[in-house]
């Protein structure tokens, strides 16, 4: 199993139906913000069994925060995910889709993509 790195603003693990609205999210090395499955940062069976609670990040708004300086130095074994906006999920389905909008500036960097669920309510 790998370490999470030191630099991560804030992380969604697993989590459903939280709402990050109006932050500042600067100067955090490795990531601004992640959110990812359970499996993505813990070992997991394979397959996963239905007997275990849900590992799937669900129904999140992640709303008009504005990123700045993050991912400047990454380090450990998640160094290539390092961006404003780290949406590692590979479980799934995600349903409730997760929202991520209005979020600045336009132009922030995103690992995997966000794109998908962007379906915001």
């Amino acid at each position: 199993m790998s370490a999470l790195p030191s630099g991560i603003g804030i992380l969604l693990v697993a989590v459903d139906r939280v709402t990050i609205d109006r932050n500042n999210i600067t100067n955090n090395k490795t990531m601004g913000l992640a959110m990812a499955d359970w499996c993505t940062v813990a070992n997991c069976p394979n397959p996963y069994p239905a007997t275990l609670p849900d590992a799937v990040p669900e129904g999140n708004i992640i709303e008009k925060n504005v990123f700045t300086h993050n991912a400047y130095a990454p380090e450990g074994d998640f160094a290539a995910f390092g961006a404003d906006i780290t949406y590692v999920v590979l479980l799934g389905p995600v349903d409730p889709p997760n929202c991520f909008s209005d979020n600045a500036p336009e132009n922030l960097t995103s690992i995997l993509p966000i794109t998908q669920q962007n379906r915001c309510p």
